[in-house]
Order: C-alpha cells, then structure tokens, then sequence
C-alpha cells in the first residue's frame, strides 16, 4: 500500500532524528515504489521548509560523497544546533593539542580517536 508524502517526509525526519543518514539510494531502497529523484529532492525540500517554519532546532545538513567520481552520492542528516559546533570544536582542540606537543604520540592518537568518536558519522570522513 502506497503511503502519503506527508507520511513519507515524516518518516524520514524521524529516521534522521535517530541520527539515520539518508541518501537517495537508501531512501528509494526504503520506499521500493519506484520514487523519483525529483521526488526525494522534493521531500528534502519539505523537511528544510518545515524545520525552519517552526524553528526547531536542527537543520538538515547535505554533504557530497565521492564528488570526484561519476557516481557521487549526496547523504543528508539532521544535525542540532549545539552539534553543528563539534566539528569546529574538535578540529580547535586537536590543533591547540598538536601545537603544544604535551602529549606522546600514543597519548596524542588516543585524544584525536575520541574526539573523532564525539563527531556524527557524516563529519568523521
């Protein structure tokens, strides 16, 4: 039985609430009826509009995949307010760490191993 958009979009939002990321291949997989890419760009479209009408406080992040390959895939995440800044804030930490040169190598590779872990899956890469 075919499900509505509405009901469609809503899945995947909450699919990416649970720290899902979905790219067209995964979203077209998990629906099987045969959904345009047009269709899936138009229900990320939806996802962004109503996250910014009701101000919650996460956006939908798009990252490129393999932009050098013919096959470059688009993966989109919903990322919270307060994570979007632990990328930032663990790229300052591991350069503030290298530059002071405190650690040994085996200490140095265990903090950037669990700075690396703190990230989403879609910024370790």
């Amino acid at each position: 039985m075919a499900i509505s958009s509405n009901q469609r979009v809503l899945e995947v939002i909450l699919r990416m609430l649970k720290g899902e990321t979905v790219t067209f291949d995964t979203w077209q997989h998990h629906y099987e009826d045969g959904k345009s890419k047009r269709t899936f760009q138009r229900d990320m479209r939806d996802i962004t509009a109503a996250l910014t009408e009701t101000n919650f406080k996460y956006d939908l992040v798009r990252k490129q995949i393999r932009p050098q390959l013919l096959t470059e895939t688009t993966q989109y995440s919903l990322v919270s307010e307060m994570t979007a800044n632990r990328l930032t804030d663990a790229i300052a930490i591991g350069q503030i760490v290298i530059a002071s040169r405190a650690l040994s190598r085996t200490e140095l590779t265990k903090l950037l191993t669990t700075l690396v872990q703190g990230l989403l899956p879609i910024d370790r890469d």
